[in-house]
């Protein structure tokens, strides 16, 4: 008859060991609160539009000659390099709408 007894504690010891095991695994899949949803920027591939092809300038240092006065030289390259800034800044203006504005 001693073994009647015994036998229930090792009945009882895994009912307690199953239990407390499930118990385990139930509370790792409770959640602490609802979960929290995270806006992403995702880029999108989209297809450039064509760019305006700016033709170059006609400069007027390109005219000048080997006996051109220093002074006709002094003015074709102020010319020159202000018809260049503009030709810059209209570029600029074509490449702004190009641009991240991030």
């Amino acid at each position: 008859m001693a073994r009647g007894p015994r036998r229930e504690t090792r009945d009882v010891v895994k009912v307690a060991a199953v239990g407390l095991t499930i118990a385990a695994f139930l509370s790792g899949c409770a959640q602490v609160g609802a979960p929290q949803l995270t806006p992403v920027e995702v880029p999108i591939a989209t297809k450039c539009p064509s760019v305006a092809r700016i033709a170059l300038p006609k400069l007027p240092i390109t005219e000048l000659r080997p006996d051109t006065s220093p002074s006709d030289t002094a003015r074709a390259y102020a010319a020159s390099v202000e018809i260049l800034k503009g030709a810059v800044r209209a570029r600029e203006a074509i490449l702004d709408g190009y641009r991240d504005t991030r």
